[in-house]
Formats: structure tokens, C-alpha cells, sequence
């Protein structure tokens, strides 16, 4: 064997393929699609269960029913808001980035 042998050469990477090559790095609109749902998807369900789950529990304890149910439903509410409007400017600003290259 020739130890003075130089190393095989690394392959290339294909055309078009992702740069950092990360499992949830978005390649093209439906790559950016598909995880821009799967973000929104379990922040949604954080933001939802939580309250409505807690206020639920807070009104059997309490003795207190629909009142907290209610009150973490609007939480809920508001929270959906948040998340769908966060999700929406970051598909939009990932969106411009890409048409500008």
C-alpha cells in the first residue's frame, strides 16, 4: 500500500441542494410550507391546551365552573393570534430573503 497516496476526493454536493444541509432547513416553497406548519402546529397546541386544560382544572378545584374554562378559552384565543401572526411575518420574511437571491 502507498502511504504517500493522496486522499480520495470528497464528493460534490448536487446541484441545488441545501448549503447547511439541516433536517428542517427549508428547500423551496413547499420545503419553507411544510415547516412553517409543523412550527405553527405544535406552538398552537402549547398555546392552546394549557389554558383551556388549566382553566378547566382551576374550575373543578375552585368550585367555580365554566368561568376559568372561559377565561383560558379567550387566552387561548389571543395566544392563536399571536402565534398565526409570528408565523406569518417569518414565512413572509423567509419568503422575500429568497426571492432576492
Amino acid at each position: 500500500m502507498n502511504k504517500n497516496a493522496s486522499a480520495p476526493n470528497a464528493p460534490e454536493p448536487v446541484k441545488g441542494a441545501a448549503k447547511r444541509g439541516g433536517l428542517l432547513e427549508p428547500r423551496g416553497p413547499k420545503g419553507m410550507f411544510l415547516v412553517s406548519v409543523i412550527d405553527m402546529s405544535w406552538r398552537l397546541a402549547i398555546v392552546v391546551l394549557i389554558p383551556v386544560i388549566g382553566g378547566f382544572e382551576f374550575d373543578r378545584r375552585l368550585n367555580t365552573s365554566p368561568w376559568l374554562t372561559i377565561v383560558g378559552f379567550l387566552v387561548a384565543m389571543g395566544g392563536m393570534y399571536v402565534v398565526t401572526k409570528q408565523t406569518l411575518v417569518k414565512a413572509t420574511a423567509l419568503s422575500n430573503k429568497k426571492g432576492q437571491k
